[in-house]
C-alpha cells in the first residue's frame, strides 16, 4: 500500500513551519493508528506519504482482506482531521492510496543503527504507480484486480482500468473508489475468509512472501 498526501506544499503558504510540522505529525499518527488496528505494517515514509506492508505474518488473502479495510481506515480518520482542524486548514487535506498484491522480496535494509523493513519488486512498483492514478483519476483509492481478488471481495461495483507500468509487459487493471464508505460496505457485504486460509504464517523476512 502506497498513501501520499496531495499538495502537502501548499500546507506552508499560509501556515508557519511549526504548524505544519503539527499537521503532517497528526497525519501520521493517525495513519500509524489505522494501520496497526487493521494489520498493516509502517514501513517507510518520504515526507508527505508512506509505503505500507500487509499479509507478511498472515498471508495474501488475509493480508489483502485487511489491506482493504486499512485504505477506509487511513481515509475516515483523515475526515476526523479536516473536521477536527477544519478552522486551521485553508482547504481539507486530500490522500491518494493505492493498493496492490502479490509476491515482493521482504526484508531489513538501511543503515545499520538503524534498519527498517521494506520490500522491493514489481508488487511494490505497481502499488506506487496505482497511488499515482489516483491522482489521474481524481479519486480516493485505487485497487488493483489481484488484490481484489485475493481478498474475495466483489469490486464489480466500481468502475475498472487498466494502466501500463514501466517496466512489466502486462497491464495491470484496477478499480477507483470515490467513496471510502463504499469499499467499507463491499468488505462487510463479502464471504468471511476460510479459517484454514492464513493458518500458517509465510516464510521469514528476506524470503519471497505476499505484500499488498
Amino acid at each position: 500500500m502506497f498513501v501520499d498526501l496531495r499538495e502537502s506544499s501548499r500546507l506552508g503558504e499560509h501556515r508557519l513551519p511549526y504548524d505544519v510540522f503539527f499537521i503532517l505529525n497528526r497525519f501520521f499518527a493517525e495513519l500509524a493508528d489505522a494501520l496497526r488496528e487493521t494489520g498493516g505494517y509502517y514501513s517507510t515514509f518520504n515526507g508527505d506519504g508512506l509505503m505500507a506492508l500487509y499479509g507478511t505474518e498472515t498471508g495474501l488473502a488475509r493480508g489483502c482482506r485487511d489491506a482493504l479495510r486499512g485504505a477506509v481506515a487511513i481515509q475516515a480518520r483523515l475526515a476526523r482531521i479536516n473536521a477536527a482542524l477544519a478552522h486551521d486548514l485553508p482547504t481539507p487535506l486530500v490522500a491518494g492510496i493505492g493498493v496492490h498484491a502479490g509476491d515482493a522480496i521482504v526484508g531489513t535494509m538501511g543503515p545499520p543503527a538503524t534498519p527498517i523493513l521494506s520490500a522491493l519488486g514489481d508488487t511494490v512498483n505497481v502499488a506506487a504507480r496505482l497511488e499515482a492514478e489516483t491522482k489521474q483519476q481524481g479519486c480516493a483509492i485505487i485497487v488493483s484486480s489481484a488484490c481484489a481478488t485475493a481478498a474475495a471481495v466483489d469490486m464489480s461495483r466500481f468502475a475498472q482500468h487498466t494502466v501500463h507500468v514501466r517496466g512489466r509487459n502486462e497491464p495491470v487493471t484496477y478499480y477507483v473508489i470515490d467513496a471510502p464508505a463504499d469499499l467499507a460496505a463491499v468488505i462487510s457485504s463479502a464471504e468471511p475468509l476460510p479459517a484454514t486460509v492464513d493458518a500458517t504464517p509465510h516464510a521469514p523476512a528476506r524470503q519471497k512472501t505476499h505484500a499488498a
